[in-house]
């Protein structure tokens, strides 16, 4: 019996201890509870519904290898959901840490070509977390499209497996689906996100000068770029 157990709890391991880990940081008395959120939970669940899909679908490839076709396009689905319970996690602790830092700083100018070089490399991943910290320091309310925005990319993501990996007919059409709503949803996300983020830095900052085309075609590099400015014209 314990031969069976020993290998499945190794295998799930990390998720054993991150559920520890979140518990731990909810309920300790050294952790701010006015900070802490729900994202922390939810991506938890995602994740746990992820690897018990996964041991299941495993369960059933070894007792008859003949429907792994059918099985095997489901992983898809499977990595993510899993993948975007983490990207929720690390939101969480994201948002709590900043949320320290941030609040206590003025808004300070930040490094075009960097944050280029950030989004370029990250395949995306910094340009949510550009928006977690704008989004506290400006108090624009985008929490949700925030994760809407890490969803849809985590929906690309999984949908350019199909590039790198040879799958199924059958997988084939759900990657390919996969990948087009996450390219359209990110696309209406982050033109939400980017216009309610602009709208408010000129309400709060009268005077910046932030075009609306400019913002349109190259979002956060233009507003940063304007902060940037305004900040500059304002330090002499």
């Amino acid at each position: 019996m314990m031969e069976k157990i020993i290998p499945d709890l190794l295998t799930y391991f990390p998720v054993l201890s991150l559920i520890v880990i979140i518990f731990y940081l909810y309920f300790s008395d050294k952790i701010s509870k006015d900070k802490m959120n729900s994202y922390l939970f939810v991506g938890l669940v995602f994740i746990i519904l992820s690897h018990i899909s996964q041991y299941y679908v495993n369960k059933r490839l070894a007792a008859d290898y003949n429907a792994s076709s059918e099985i095997m396009k489901w992983y898809s689905l499977i990595s993510l959901i899993g993948g975007f319970g983490y990207k929720l996690i690390f939101y969480s602790i994201i948002v709590y840490l900043l949320k320290f830092e941030i609040l206590k700083n003025e808004i300070e100018r930040e490094n075009i070509f960097l944050l280029i070089v950030y989004s370029t490399l990250s395949f995306g991943l910094f340009v949510p977390y550009w928006f977690i910290k704008k989004d506290i320091k400006f108090n624009a309310k985008l929490n949700v499209w925030i994760i809407l925005l890490i969803f849809f990319l985590s929906c690309i993501h999984v949908g350019l497996i199909d590039v790198f990996s040879p799958s199924s007919s059958s997988n084939k059409v759900v990657l390919t689906i996969l990948y087009w709503v996450g390219q359209v949803g990110y696309s209406v996300c982050f033109l939400v996100c980017i216009f309610s983020l602009r709208k408010q830095i000129m309400e709060k900052f009268k005077g910046i000068d932030i075009n609306s085309v400019w913002t349109f075609f190259i979002g956060i590099w233009h507003v940063q770029f304007s902060l940037n400015q305004y900040i500059k014209k304002h330090e002499k």
